[in-house]
């Protein structure tokens, strides 16, 4: 039994590194809230997560979206409230003026999501497939 425990304990490690985004918690204890409307202020944010706990700060950005939405970072003063409004606001709570419920979930670590993406953009092949056509054309000279 014990080699049939250890099969299912790697798999979980590895599965959690997929899953790692939004799902694990940060030592800053700070949320990630999308589908927030462009018109959320800092105060209607407040009144949904104080319920659960108390808010340090809210940070809402707007504009950065295709789709025109919001989104807001808010931070807990401990891990455990934090925990607690995911739990309750994620996909539950509808603000006025948006079409879906929020999405709440951790923020990524800083930096984290930055280098991932840009590794899966396009203008790396590009750079690329140019680095060899230079290539080939300098080594003829």
């Amino acid at each position: 039994e014990a080699g049939s425990r250890g099969a299912p304990l790697g798999r979980r490690q590895s599965d959690e590194s997929k899953m790692a985004a939004g799902t694990v918690p940060n030592l800053e204890n700070k949320l990630f809230v999308g589908g927030c409307p462009p018109t959320s202020d800092e105060e209607a944010l407040r009144a949904i997560f104080e319920k659960h706990g108390t808010v340090d700060e809210i940070f809402i950005m707007r504009g950065g979206s295709r789709s025109g939405m919001a989104c807001a970072f808010v931070r807990f003063a401990t891990q455990e409230t934090a925990q607690r409004a995911i739990d309750a606001i994620h996909g539950n709570v509808t603000l006025p003026d948006a079409s879906e419920p929020l999405v709440v979930r951790w923020a990524d670590a800083p930096g984290s999501r930055g280098r991932e993406s840009r590794g899966r953009q396009p203008n790396e092949r590009r750079r690329s497939g140019g680095d060899r056509r230079s290539g080939g054309g300098g080594g003829g000279g």
